[in-house]
């Protein structure tokens, strides 16, 4: 039995026998939640003194698992029911942040997402029984909505950040500075400068928190400002063949041709120039460039060449002019034609057979 509220009793016992220990299914309310917050002690050791976050987050998901699923009957008390809810909001948020430091992030914002939903639902009960409770025993609406409302939607943040998606870390950050300001300004601006200690103590840690949220903030607008300068060097990367040939057409200039020289034997001179092409000789040059790359190549005979040497830069082009096409050597007039002379001659015999087959008859 239990008296109410948070009363307590000596009784005398004159025997007792020993029991084994619950499992968690044979367990009532005030053991679930007892058991939940031995495992919160057990884990914050782990976290802040040997920094076993491993183990941290085991103990404190055990917390949280030992009352995710409690059934409260009529036995159950509002005292009860508070410490339930105090236990899964900073189990869950410590839980978050030792997934961070296990760079375990999509974990880290589940945890704090089933914070933040426990502490909207508190929010929107305010001045009930469960939320009084928590305001006489020292939880006071500054810690509870501000500062650990601002840590979950920080964890959120930190993890959005690592992962890359800085648009959604500050959509988490902004609202974790609402909340901060809010409750520090109601502090702040109490009446006749009287705070309490508590009121000090969370302020203090609000304050942190701010400084740590205009971090963040910052980091993110410094990432996003490297990606879009980044983001305009592969684009000068991509169009700076474009430019360059749009500025010879702005400046008047005429388009230059690069022409292929082959080193001569003992020539150290032979190297290759960039001729500029004349206006008036630039569409003779693209009629005789159309016509050479339709006829065939010719792989009997020596391939011509042109080289230059520094002394007679002359505009020589490697085209063969139209006066070498009837004149090469060893190659007769018909020989191009061939295939379609055959063809007409056969097609001349049909015709002659049937002609005389046509008198005979």
């Amino acid at each position: 039995w239990r008296l109410n509220g948070r009363s307590s009793v000596l009784c005398y016992v004159n025997q007792c026998d020993v029991v084994r220990k619950h499992t968690l299914s044979e367990m009532d309310v005030f053991e679930k939640v007892e058991l939940a917050q031995s495992q919160k002690a057990k884990a914050t050791g782990y976290f802040s003194k040997s920094k076993d976050f491993d183990k941290a987050l085991k103990t404190y998901a055990t917390a949280v698992d030992a009352v995710r699923n409690i059934q409260h009957d009529a036995a159950s008390t509002n005292e009860v029911r508070s410490d339930l809810v105090l236990v899964m909001i900073t189990c869950s948020n410590n839980a978050g942040t030792c997934c961070i430091k296990l760079k375990k992030y999509e974990e880290a914002v589940k945890f704090a997402q089933n914070a933040e939903v426990l502490i909207d639902a508190l929010y929107n009960k305010r001045g009930k029984k469960i939320h009084t409770i928590l305001n006489k025993e020292g939880t006071i609406d500054a810690k509870l909505f501000g500062e650990w409302r601002a840590k979950s939607y920080m964890i959120i943040a930190r993890c959005r950040i690592c992962q890359g998606r800085d648009e959604e870390a500050v959509g988490s950050l902004k609202k974790a500075k609402l909340a901060v300001t809010k409750y520090m300004d109601g502090i702040n601006n109490t009446k006749n400068g009287k705070t309490s200690a508590l009121e000090k103590a969370s302020l203090k840690s609000l304050t942190a928190q701010a400084k740590e949220i205009r971090r963040l903030l910052v980091e993110c607008a410094e990432k996003k400002k490297a990606n879009k300068k980044l983001e305009r060097k592969r684009a000068k990367a991509m169009f700076a063949v474009k430019k360059t040939a749009g500025e010879d057409k702005e400046n008047g200039r005429p388009p230059t041709l690069t022409s292929k020289s082959i080193d001569r034997k003992g020539d150290p001179q032979s190297k290759t120039i960039e001729a500029p092409l004349p206006p008036e000789a630039k569409g003779d040059v693209l009629a005789r460039q159309r016509k050479c790359s339709l006829k065939p190549s010719r792989p009997e005979g020596p391939a011509k060449s042109v080289s230059f040497s520094e002394m007679d830069q002359v505009n020589v082009y490697s085209c063969p002019d139209e006066s070498d096409d009837d004149q090469v050597e060893g190659r007769p007039w018909y020989s191009e034609h061939k295939e379609a002379l055959v063809l007409l001659g056969i097609v001349a015999g049909f015709s002659a057979s049937l002609l005389a087959m046509r008198r005979s008859f």
